[in-house]
């Protein structure tokens, strides 16, 4: 017996099946919805609920395959599913371990899918997160199980995601003795990359050996702007030559007026060098614990 129905805007002959039934249980149920997700059907999350994707998911594959179309689970349903499955390659069918769930459920959480609990424990909760990161993902099959492959994939989207942004701050600019041996410079070296991913992990300014003749263009530029400055603060500062008296003013009002001016800029030009000058110190301060920093490490490094 058969009857015409709709479903999802699909159109098909319902025939009874209940011979063929099997128990509606949820574990069968999620062993159909994962079959059907990796041959390409859509049942929605492996949940283990017979909802309306699960039904159209069924039902499309009853049509493809040409079994009886009920829409329902059935033993002839899942053998058909079982035998067409493909396979998962060894790498991927690896049994995870406790610490591997444990390891997901830490990616999924730090990713904001909100899994439940880091308890290595699968449950529906860390099967929907599952389920949802894998169709973010574009990751198949989207079974909502965790999987060696899955386990690789958030490893990877994790730490992208995590990565600290590259400080803006300038570098640190520590110069190295000149008569350092090339096994020496080395170490530095390897102590500059070293200590440089602790400090972008936490927002620090990168250091950067430098030469001591960069070190001594650096300090030339910097007595060369100090010079610039100064000229430039004379060719500015002005007097009460040529003044111009406002209309309304007397003379004097307008002398006054310009002195006041001059002893405003006089305090800002002042305000100024003691900042650049608790600038320079705490650069000067910044180099030497650096210079500590890779002179420890370095010694570390030999030993």
């Amino acid at each position: 017996m058969s009857r015409s129905v709709t479903i999802a805007g699909m159109t098909g002959h319902l025939q009874r099946n209940t011979q063929n039934s099997v128990p509606n249980t949820n574990g069968t149920i999620r062993e159909i919805q994962r079959g059907l997700t990796t041959l390409g059907y859509s049942p929605g999350p492996v949940d283990g609920v017979m909802g309306k994707d699960t039904q159209l998911a069924i039902y499309q594959y009853q049509q493809a395959f040409g079994l009886p179309i009920d829409g329902k689970p059935s033993t002839q349903l899942l053998q058909s599913i079982r035998s067409q499955a493909v396979q998962p390659t060894p790498a991927q069918s690896r049994a995870l371990t406790k610490d591997d769930v444990i390891e997901i459920q830490q990616h999924l959480t730090q990713m904001g899918f909100a899994p439940g609990d880091n308890d290595g424990v699968v449950d529906s909760r860390l099967e929907s997160a599952i389920y949802a990161y894998q169709r973010e993902f574009d990751l198949t099959p989207a079974d909502g199980q965790p999987s060696v492959m899955l386990l690789s994939s958030l490893r990877s989207n994790n730490s992208a995601a995590s990565s600290p942004a590259p400080s803006n701050l300038p570098p640190i600019r520590v110069p190295m003795a000149s008569n350092l041996r090339r096994a020496e410079k080395t170490l530095y070296y390897e102590c500059e990359k070293d200590l440089n991913d602790a400090r972008q992990r936490e927002g620090l300014p990168e250091i950067r050996l430098i030469s001591r003749s960069e070190a001594q263009a650096d300090e030339e530029e910097r007595q060369q702007k100090m010079i610039s400055e100064v000229t430039r603060n004379m060719l500015t500062q002005g007097g009460t030559a040529g003044l111009g008296v406002p209309e309304g003013k007397s003379y004097l009002e307008a002398m006054a007026d310009q002195s006041n001016k001059l002893v405003a800029q006089q305090i800002a030009r002042g305000n100024a060098r003691v900042q650049d000058m608790a600038n320079l110190q705490q650069q000067r301060a910044q180099v030497q614990a650096a210079q500590l920093e890779i002179q420890r490490c370095a010694a570390e490094k030999a030993n």
